[in-house]
C-alpha cells in the first residue's frame, strides 16, 4: 500500500532539502574556519613579533652583561686602614 502512495517528486524534493540544508551547514563552517585561520594568522604575526622583540633585548643584554662584571672595580681601602 505504501508503494502506491510514494511520489518520486516528494522523494526528490526531502532529497533536494536535505541537499540544500547540508550546503548551508558547509557554507557556515567554511566561514567559521575562515574566521579561525585568519585569527591564526595574526597570532603567528604577533608572536612572531614578540619573538624578534625578545631577541633584541637577549642581544642587549648580552651586551650589558659582560660589561657590567667587568666595569666594576674593587673596593679601595683608606691609607689609614693599610698601617701597621
Amino acid at each position: 500500500m505504501s508503494m502506491l502512495n510514494w511520489r518520486p517528486v516528494a522523494d526528490l524534493e526531502r532529497r533536494e532539502q536535505i541537499a540544500e540544508s547540508r550546503i548551508q551547514q558547509l557554507k557556515s563552517e567554511q566561514e567559521q574556519l575562515k574566521s579561525e585561520r585568519m585569527q591564526i594568522e595574526s597570532d603567528c604575526v604577533r608572536i612572531e613579533n614578540e619573538i624578534a622583540r625578545l631577541k633584541e633585548l637577549n642581544a642587549k643584554l648580552a651586551a650589558l652583561w659582560p660589561s657590567s662584571s667587568t666595569s666594576s672595580t674593587p673596593p679601595t681601602t683608606p691609607a689609614s686602614d693599610c698601617a701597621p
